[in-house]
């Protein structure tokens, strides 16, 4: 993920909930969580691009079955809770 993509999630999961504590913020545990699961799944579909991007970077036309599938399940991995 690039700084701005991570900046920008932090700025969808800071959208409440932010506590002053003197000159220091914190954040809810829930909203941590939240941020990292985003993180997650973004750098999971990342990934699974890639491997149907490559299966065709020389042209050899539709990615083959077995990227199909690992692109697939890298992305069913953020669907175990």
């Amino acid at each position: 993920m690039t700084n701005d993509e991570i900046l920008t999630l932090v700025a969808e999961v800071m959208t409440s909930g932010i506590k002053q504590e003197g000159a220091r913020y914190t954040l809810p545990e829930s909203m941590v969580i939240e941020l990292v699961r985003r993180a997650q799944k973004a750098e999971r579909e990342a990934c699974a691009s890639v491997l149907e991007t490559d299966g065709d970077a020389e042209g050899k036309g539709p990615i083959s079955t077995a990227l199909r599938v690992r692109a697939a399940i890298i992305r069913s991995r953020g669907n175990h809770g």
